[in-house]
């Protein structure tokens, strides 16, 4: 029954999502689905709303544009032409401010044999490795040192992002994990067996004692952490950039 600052903190589970909503509240849920496509054609652009469900009524609390990475931007600005929410030189101007040519992202190879220490929560693609830093004073010594830095904690605040962010609590939509997607940075939330002691300067992960300056790898899309630097590849909207260009041709 938590709403507001505990939903939105990471520090209150919500449920197990959409998936065990529907099961619950299947009328509810359709007319979630409902509101939502009028939101997205009202404003057209995507939303990020927030809601409650008291006594079986939805209330629809607020809502805005929601935050995204280049990837995202370019893959709902072509959906949203196609779908006619958009008109070509609308969605154009959409994209005016990204370099298209630049977007791209990291994915893991993680099935050539590593077994993984811990899963999570994935919040959004990528892959980021890094040295382990169990306080914002651990991070900002390490990123001086020029070392790319994961951030390990009970709890992460919007403040304290790296290039990968492992925490034990948080979900999907708590707050530091929607910065962490716009800011196109790696992040696992209520990752399972974690257990962090900053006095000691080390975590506890999977049956190993890892400590500040190892190194970990995050698999953002399957929520996998791996001990060392896992092998990865970079990947390109290839499809969507074609999609992009052939609606070009036709308009």
């Amino acid at each position: 029954n938590a709403q507001g600052e505990d939903v939105v903190s990471g520090r209150h589970a919500v449920g197990g999502g959409l998936d065990d909503l529907s099961r619950r509240m299947p009328a509810t849920v359709r007319e979630l689905e409902i509101i939502a496509e009028v939101l997205e054609s009202e404003f057209g652009d995507m939303q990020e709303f927030e809601f409650t469900i008291e006594d079986g009524t939805l209330y629809i609390l607020q809502t805005r544009s929601g935050k995204r990475t280049p990837w995202a931007s370019l893959v709902i600005a072509v959906e949203m032409m196609e779908e006619g929410l958009l008109t070509h030189d609308a969605m154009r101007e959409r994209l005016a401010g990204l370099d298209l040519d630049r977007i791209s992202r990291r994915r893991s190879l993680s099935s050539s044999g590593e077994s993984p220490l811990a899963s999570g929560v994935g919040t959004g693609p990528g892959v980021a490795a890094g040295c382990i830093a169990v306080s914002g004073e651990g991070a900002h010594r390490l990123a001086k040192e020029g070392m790319p830095v994961i951030l390990v904690r009970d709890d992460i605040a919007t403040d304290e992002i790296s290039e990968g962010v492992l925490s034990r609590f948080g979900g999907r939509t708590s707050h530091a994990a929607v910065v962490a997607r716009q800011m196109d940075k790696v992040c696992i939330v209520a990752c399972q067996g974690l257990e962090c002691d900053p006095e000691n300067s080390l975590i506890k992960l999977g049956g190993h004692i890892l400590r500040e300056g190892d190194y970990l790898t995050l698999d953002g899309e399957s929520g996998m952490v791996f001990a060392g630097e896992v092998a990865s590849e970079l990947e390109f909207p290839t499809a969507w950039l074609d999609r992009l260009r052939s609606s070009a041709a036709g308009a």
